[in-house]
């Protein structure tokens, strides 16, 4: 039983960042939207990646751009509260369910997240040219921009697009 209690527990949590993986991701916006069926209440999606983040491993080694990722997860984590979820997406790519939520306040924890990452002391980062990793966001709010889990997921990854375009 510990046994695949563990395995079930390792095919929902990203090995390196130790936050949700993809699959577990998926799993909680679709419950967050059935949850919202009964309570009505909003929750906002945030996506984003870390900018330039090729070169960062290209200039500073692929252990330094793990170690870069694992920080990330480090900051997330210390900037939610109990019940968002935070999760690595793919690549550098993350993204942030957080329930009860609308979209003012999500712009505010993107802006806390945003000046941590900004201001976190990675290692190596002064080889790039910006001489510091930043982040580009997209924001989502259901029910208000979306009517399913995967218009939200849509809209979050646009605005996270649009956001690289205008980036730094």
């Amino acid at each position: 039983k510990r046994m695949l209690d563990l395995l079930k527990e390792q095919a929902r949590i990203d090995a390196l960042t130790g936050l949700a993986n993809r699959a577990a991701f998926d799993s909680s916006l679709a419950s967050a939207v059935a949850t919202w069926e009964r309570a009505q209440h909003p929750f906002a999606l945030l996506m984003f990646d870390l900018d330039h983040f090729k070169q960062y491993n290209d200039r500073c080694g692929h252990l330094a751009g793990d170690h870069a990722l694992k920080l990330t997860a480090e900051i997330l984590q210390l900037n939610l509260r109990q019940g968002d979820l935070a999760c690595r997406y793919g690549g550098e790519e993350f993204a942030l369910l957080l329930p009860r939520i609308g979209a003012h306040e999500a712009f505010d924890v993107a802006e806390r997240i945003r000046l941590a990452i900004e201001e976190a002391n990675y290692p190596g980062q002064d080889l790039m040219d910006r001489r510091n990793l930043t982040i580009s966001i997209g924001i989502a709010v259901y029910p208000d921009h979306a009517s399913s889990a995967g218009e939200l997921l849509a809209l979050a990854d646009e605005e996270l697009y649009r956001a690289t375009e205008h980036r730094n």
